[in-house]
């Protein structure tokens, strides 16, 4: 991996992008609620204030859809949608606190 470097109060990793993740692909879902193809993407939410936690969710590009960024009934968006790069997410997680454990 290379080198990542501070930028204000995040650190930009040119691999990763900002913050040491990577960005999320925008994927095409057809939705039932808007009854059309949006644009949809897994995104971070923090929750708790400045010192909270990230809480992943899934946004879509409908800004005017009264179920934008709430991922829940009758939104059909879901965490399942990207299981796979959570899972991806996790495993990089936890290979950086190993290195960083490990005195790297």
């Amino acid at each position: 991996m290379g080198m990542c470097y501070p930028a204000g109060m995040l650190f930009v990793c040119p691999q990763l992008g900002t913050g040491g993740f990577m960005p999320s692909k925008k994927r095409s879902f057809e939705c039932s609620v808007v009854n059309e193809t949006v644009s949809i993407s897994l995104r971070n939410r923090r929750v708790g204030g400045f010192r909270g936690n990230d809480e992943p969710f899934v946004q879509c590009n409908q800004s005017d859809c009264q179920y934008v960024d709430a991922n829940e009934h009758p939104c059909p968006l879901s965490l399942a949608l990207f299981a796979h790069e959570l899972s991806e997410r996790k495993e990089r997680a936890r290979a950086r606190r190993e290195t960083n454990e490990a005195g790297y």
